[in-house]
């Protein structure tokens, strides 16, 4: 979505004819899923034109921005912008229904090893519960989820390296984590070893701290620009975090 000649003409012929689209969908590569979507509300509602359903950014992921830092960015993104999305596949030929879309790689015997950023998507698919409400920087965002016994937060943000500050709040809200003004805080990084198989995530630090008016700052060393990090809070007396226990 854009206010080019294309979008404009395009828009007003479909309003004028009465043949407005159900879903609307587009490529963002590379592209920001937030921005996509105030530019679509901005040009469909300034021509009254109703849009009830998810928008659909079909590719998001350039073939450079397939790494964890990256991909967990576009999660916390997609999420963030309430829209759908499906990840490029940059594969070809007989490659193109294999490897789940670059998440893999086969070594010399032909068996299957995860990437950096299969991990990334592996997290998220335990993030349950409610979802909690993030505040961006310009370099980074994250997806963060509170359940019963733990919290998540994923960290996106492949643009940029430097010292990260995660400062985490309202955690009186939270159920079963804090115990005596105290949680455990485990942080896991995600390599991305140019490319090849990762065996999991490195545990950088697995903490029991005290909250200070019902929060905490996470402090996160961001030198490698395609990796990312997990945060999981959790009660004091636990001894890991989710990467141990399944």
């Amino acid at each position: 979505p854009s206010t080019n000649s294309w979008w404009a003409t395009y828009l007003d012929y479909v309003k004028a004819n009465n043949v407005i689209p159900d879903i609307f969908s587009w490529h963002s590569l590379p592209g920001d899923p937030v921005a996509n979507v105030a530019v679509a509300n901005s040009i469909l509602n300034a021509r009254g034109i109703a849009h009830p359903r998810p928008y659909q950014i079909n590719e998001y992921g350039a073939s450079n921005e397939q790494n964890p830092g990256d991909g967990a960015w576009y999660i916390a993104r997609l999420e963030r912008a309430g829209a759908d999305g499906l990840r490029a596949n940059w594969a070809s030929g007989g490659n193109l229904h294999n490897d789940l879309a670059n998440l893999l790689v086969r070594n010399s015997a032909g068996v299957y090893q995860p990437k950096g950023e299969w991990w990334v998507y592996r997290f998220y698919a335990q993030q349950t519960g409610l979802i909690s409400s993030v505040t961006p920087s310009p370099a980074y965002d994250a997806f963060a989820t509170k359940d019963n016994g733990n919290a998540k937060i994923l960290i996106g943000g492949g643009g940029t390296t430097g010292k990260l500050a995660v400062n985490i709040q309202g955690l009186n809200t939270t159920s079963g984590i804090v115990q005596n003004n105290q949680l455990r805080v485990v942080v896991n990084r995600i390599p991305y070893n140019n490319g090849g198989a990762v065996s999991g995530p490195i545990q950088h630090s697995n903490t029991v701290v005290t909250l200070s008016n019902n929060g905490t700052t996470v402090n996160l060393p961001h030198s490698d620009i395609n990796e990312t990090f997990t945060i999981e809070l959790r009660p004091p007396g636990a001894s890991s975090g989710s990467w141990e226990r399944v």
